[in-house]
């Protein structure tokens, strides 16, 4: 069972900073909930817990199933330009 906090809710949107190129996640972020928001317009830590808390395990799964849909495709498109490289190379 997730714990019932901000960082694991459907609704929280966290912030990163760009560090060296590098994109670091921030320990708070925003809400999306529209019960919350009517109360809330300010950053929201990752700990924060409140009453309207969704779990996101279904929004993490979708997004490592297309993660890895989009990488399969990527490998497909990086053969076939290294198939034309190597015809290429061969005239």
């Amino acid at each position: 069972m997730d714990e019932k906090k901000c960082e694991n809710c459907n609704y929280f949107i966290l912030y990163y900073t760009n560090i060296r190129g590098r994109y670091t996640p921030m320990p708070f972020g925003h809400c999306v909930c529209e019960k919350v928001l009517a109360n809330r317009k300010k950053r929201i830590f990752c700990s924060h817990v409140c009453e309207f808390w969704k779990s996101n395990e279904q929004f993490i799964q979708n997004r490592h199933e297309n993660i890895e849909k989009i990488l399969r495709n990527m490998e497909k498109d990086l053969n076939h330009i290294a198939q034309i490289l190597k015809e290429e190379k061969r005239s």
